[in-house]
């Protein structure tokens, strides 16, 4: 069980990533164009959260079967707490920055707000990416 979690959790972040550079490159263009909100904008921002969201339940998952299973003296420091802690304040900006984006009164304020919070999140996410994976 706790292998099939690692594994999922190291592959989904793949995903995550992607979706976090793409929804960070449509929010930074339509910011410095003026572009108006659409549909897509929502839609897109909507699944990014959605995906990482689920990333983070995998992730607890395997926290808590490492813990059921007396594994997490064994994962040290960084994997059993300096990286789920450095996620969670990363995706609490993502979800703070998005709500604040969604309702903002300008369309520019809108794309100014989604992209600050992606850019911090994803900045933090690829920290927490390297926590762990200079360890192996």
């Amino acid at each position: 069980m706790y292998s099939f979690l690692m594994q999922a959790h190291a592959d989904w972040r793949y995903l995550v990533l992607l979706l976090l550079g793409v929804s960070l490159v449509k929010y930074l263009v339509g910011w410095l164009r003026s572009s108006s909100w659409g549909r897509p904008d929502q839609i897109l921002g909507t699944v990014t959260t959605i995906v990482v969201d689920i990333q983070l339940l995998s992730g607890l998952a395997l926290w808590g079967v490492a813990m059921s299973q007396g594994l997490l003296g064994q994962l040290g420091r960084v994997r059993a707490f300096e990286h789920p802690t450095t996620m969670l304040v990363a995706i609490a900006i993502m979800h703070l920055g998005w709500r604040r984006a969604r309702h903002q009164a300008t369309d520019r304020d809108r794309f100014r707000w989604a992209t600050l919070a992606f850019l911090v999140a994803g900045l933090l996410i690829l920290l927490g990416i390297r926590l762990v994976t200079r360890m192996a």
